[in-house]
Formats: C-alpha cells, structure tokens, sequence
C-alpha cells in the first residue's frame, strides 16, 4: 500500500531527453499557437481552461444540464522517432472523485475541429494525484512522421462547479519505449547503512537526506524515476513526484529513525519490475564534529541586523556562517574575531546557521538576520 505523505522535496532536475517540443507555461499568459474552446454542445460556460501566474494551466470543473468539454490544444507537432511519446504533469484539488475525466486526444487535421480527433487515453480522477503534480507519458509512435495536434480534454457534470480542477504543466515529446527500464543500481543511502547524517534543509532545519543511486545499465532508458519512502518495508509512500536525474534531496527526516526507500524507473513502455526496497538509519546533524555542549557558545543579538555577539566558556578560534541551503557564505578566523563579533550586515535577510569553533568543542546555532 502506498499513501502520500508529509517529507518534501527541496530539489529537481530538468528533463534531459531530446525534445523537439516542450512547453512549462512560463511566458505569463497562454503560450502562442495554443487554443482553448468548449465541447460540440457549448455547456460549461461558467469555467474554461485558465493560465496560472504559478506557470502552468488548469481548468475548474463545471456542471450544466449534461456532459461539459474543455479543449485545450497544443499547436501543430510533427511526431519522429525518439520524439514519439508525449510527457506532462498533472494533478487534481480535490480528493473526492466528481464524475471527471482527462482525455488525450489526437487530431491529424484541424486544431479545432472536434468531429476530427481521437481519444488516444483517458485517465479518471482516481488516476490523478492530488494537489502533488506526477507525471504522465502516452505513447504517440503510431503518428510517427505526422503532424498532429495534441488536446487535453476536460470532460464531465460535476454536481457543483467549482468543486475540483485539474492543472496541465511541462508538456514535453519524448522518445517512446518498447520495454520497461531495469533497475538502479549503486544507491545511497546504501541498504542497512547507519548514522546517515541529516543536513540543512531549505527550512533551516537538520532534517535533509541526499539521495542518489546509478542509472539502469541494460534494457531501455529510463524517461524518469519514482521514489517510495516509508518507515515500514511493507508500507512505502508514494512521494506522487518524479525526477528525470539520479539525485533527490529530501527532508523532513526525524534522528535516529530507520526508513526504507525504493526507486523506481519508468518510461513509456511501463515501470520497472523487481526493484528492491533498501533501508536506513539516521544519525544527526552532519555539520556539527566533536562532542558539542550546549552551553559551549551563545550569540547575541537575535534576531541580528549587523555585529553578531558570541561569549562563551572556551576560547573561540573560528566561526561560520551557512544558509539555509547548507552553503558556506561567510568565514572568520581567530584573527578576525575582534572582540568575539561577527559582521554580518553584508548578509542578506534570512534564516542562517552560524558554527562556532573552540579549541576543544564545536557548536551549531541558528540566527536570523533582519
């Protein structure tokens, strides 16, 4: 059983395949070429499909006296070999499933001529993630060498409008698969490692744990990868977020708790069989080394606008000065540290993480600077 859950995803990669057309909506308005319309009966006027400022488009279900369509429609693409399948994200608001539809639907003709398009797939609500964008992939190699117009068709009488949506982003052709990729190989965490170390997360907190694992080395390629994570092997969540490189930054992880993950890799022939589920432990926070007493160092003023005070019981040799993507941007040594101060006003406003050095000890402290 997999169910969604609350650990993050702080990072993504690009789509590194060959694209002869990609589309992520980020040109503040529907792009050039594309077309929105209603069905053949006209019904559902009260919502069409509508760009988002947040970059990507989106169309509210309707309700009228019988089934409502939402057409939108790419421009023309000519469909080749190693472009023959065609890659986009989506997901739905609600969980409640209204009686709606998300058709895929093909035209070698007209852009707007419904009497010339065929359904390719159709997927339900309970096909779609929720509030969390997955991607599909349809395999389009049967109008390999035509031109065709692609439509995304929202379909359906919901008995409120208004009550659900569903949201179209990163439209992209790809090469389509006549299998499914093997499996990963080489992951880390690797299975039953321990004290795997938590870094700084992008909300300021040791909670983050880097994934990263080899790329399958037989059978076909893989278009992207899904990652399972769970606290129990037999009870693995779906993170319902793909990746199309070999590196997840995740956080949200808790101390010295065991976790299992699983990878899976998936093109348009399907997804990976027998892959394994590995297991973890944490440990804590990677950037803290000796024994740390608490009461080692404090600072002072924080929040902090410009001189970051420290006192402390053992003598201080060096300090640093980390943001919240665990990157190091200020250092000072021993011979800096005039008065004990740091000057820190050339920093921008936010939450950073400030390591302070004695001669025997090390401790991690977080500042906020205004």
């Amino acid at each position: 059983m997999k169910k969604i859950t609350t650990i993050l995803l702080s990072i993504f990669t690009t789509l590194t395949a060959s694209a002869q057309f990609s589309e992520d909506f980020s040109g503040g308005a529907l792009p050039a070429g594309w077309v929105t319309f209603l069905g053949s009966n006209g019904l559902g006027t009260n919502y069409d499909w509508g760009y988002s400022t947040s970059e990507y488009m989106y169309c509210i279900f309707d309700s009228d006296v019988s089934t409502c369509q939402d057409w939108l429609v790419t421009p023309q693409i000519t469909v080749s070999s190693g472009n023959d399948a065609l890659s986009f994200e989506t997901t739905t608001y609600a969980a409640l499933d209204y009686g709606y539809s998300l058709k895929i639907m093909v035209s070698t003709t007209s852009q707007t001529n419904i009497s010339d398009y065929t359904t390719v797939t159709t997927y339900t609500e309970s096909d779609l993630t929720v509030q969390s964008f997955s991607t599909k992939i349809v395999d389009l190699s049967a109008y390999s060498g035509q031109s065709i117009y692609i439509a995304f068709v929202a379909e359906g009488n919901a008995t409120t409008a208004g009550s659900d949506a569903v949201y179209i982003d990163d439209v992209t052709m790809v090469a389509s698969a006549s299998s499914a990729p093997s499996v990963v190989t080489n992951p880390y965490p690797s299975d039953g490692a321990t004290a795997v170390p938590l870094t700084l997360a992008t909300d300021g907190t040791y909670s983050q744990v880097t994934f990263t694992w080899d790329a399958p080395t037989t059978g076909e390629a893989p278009l992207y990868y899904e990652l399972n994570l769970g606290t129990s092997a037999t009870d693995l969540t779906a993170l319902n977020v793909t990746t199309t490189g070999t590196t997840y930054n995740i956080y949200g992880f808790s101390d010295y708790t065991t976790y299992y993950w699983e990878i899976i890799p998936v093109n348009s022939a399907g997804a990976a069989t027998g892959t394994s589920v590995w297991s973890f432990t944490t440990g804590t926070e990677a950037l803290s080394i000796d024994t740390i007493e608490d009461t080692t160092f404090s600072v002072y003023p924080n929040p902090v606008s410009d001189v970051l005070n420290i006192s402390g019981n053992e003598t201080l040799v060096k300090a640093e000065v980390y943001n919240q993507l665990g990157q190091l941007v200020l250092t000072s040594e021993k011979s800096d540290l005039s008065g004990n101060t740091i000057d820190i006003a050339q920093l921008n406003t936010g939450i950073y993480i400030v390591k302070l050095f004695g001669e025997n000890n090390s401790q991690s402290i977080t500042i906020a600077k205004e």
